[in-house]
């Protein structure tokens, strides 16, 4: 197997195609930084390929992070090709080796933590596990312990407190979303290390937008009750049906989407955290095909992304 040396990095700013995170009013900065880092790979000291690994990276986290896509890895077919899930029925020898790729691009290895169910708990990692913990979130204030959560349409968050030194990852699908989960992350920090929201650092990794996540009207209703005031978390889009259809019954059909990023972004404000210090990539997992994997536009036949974060030692 080879050793890896990373060769160097380059920058590209992706606020071109960030989308419509709902911010309004909001002084919320959307768009994030590609970052493609070149490795080198060596067996016994002698150069034998050069290849690039690409993340996704946000200019307000001064810490080691990451989101991953799918570009450098040896993953093939549904899981092409920096899949990161342990969970898939990828090759685990694929796996473990685009993680290790990963780990040496953003400086961060990636190391599973946690047996998501999109629930609420938040962990404290004082040490790296032996087994899983059941969460979707962790925090931690150890220098050198990295952190991860994966995800394949669900928002991830990383806040990090510049005071107290501790950061914290969150995994919140809609359901996460709906019970406002990283209030939670938030509330956990504090408890355990003193954070004040108001010197928190967020950003809103690659997810599903509201361009693309259709819901029922069941699901709906939960963020009617989740968020009262806010009407334009559900977009309304009236769709004709076929040219025959409408023709005999004269009926459209009434479409249903979510805003799981301006929800997000609510919660954020509401738990204290500065608009100015929060951060959208606006990029939407299902629409970006050849950046990120979706679980949704796939069939839940894909691979995972990787959010990545640790303190500096």
């Amino acid at each position: 197997m080879a050793d890896y040396e990373l060769a160097g990095r380059r920058v590209r700013s992706l606020s071109d195609r960030a989308g419509d995170c709902g911010q309004g009013d909001f002084s919320v900065q959307v768009g994030a930084d590609l970052v493609s880092a070149e490795l080198i790979g060596r067996v016994l000291g002698r150069e034998t390929e050069r290849f690039t690994v690409q993340y996704i990276s946000f200019s307000n986290i001064p810490i080691p992070h990451g989101c991953s896509t799918r570009i450098g890895g040896v993953s093939s077919g549904a899981y092409e090709s920096l899949n990161i899930g342990q969970s898939t029925a990828d090759a685990p020898s694929y796996v473990h080796e685009n993680r290790r790729r990963l780990g040496m691009a953003v400086g961060v290895m990636p190391v599973s933590l946690l047996d998501m169910n999109h629930g609420t708990r938040v962990v404290r990692f004082d040490q790296l596990p032996r087994g899983l913990h059941k969460g979707d979130a962790c925090i931690t204030n150890v220098p050198g312990l990295p952190l991860m959560i994966t995800t394949a349409d669900c928002v991830p968050l990383i806040m990090y407190d510049t005071v107290h030194k501790a950061v914290g990852l969150t995994h919140a699908g809609w359901r996460g979303t709906v019970a406002k989960i990283s209030q939670y992350t938030l509330q956990a920090m504090h408890d355990n290390y003193g954070t004040d929201p108001a010197d928190v650092q967020a950003a809103v990794g690659p997810s599903i937008g509201p361009c693309c996540f259709e819901v029922g009207p069941e699901v709906a209703e939960q963020f009617r009750e989740a968020f009262p005031q806010q009407k334009s978390l559900i977009i309304e889009h009236l769709m004709l049906k076929s040219q025959q259809e409408l023709l005999q019954k004269k009926e459209n059909i009434l479409k249903l989407y979510i805003n799981l990023w301006r929800a997000n972004l609510l919660t954020l404000l509401e738990a204290g955290i500065p608009a100015g210090n929060i951060r959208f990539s606006g990029l939407c997992t299902m629409c970006n095909r050849g950046l990120f994997y979706s679980y949704r536009r796939d069939q839940r036949v894909t691979g995972r992304i990787a959010t990545l974060a640790m303190l500096p030692e």
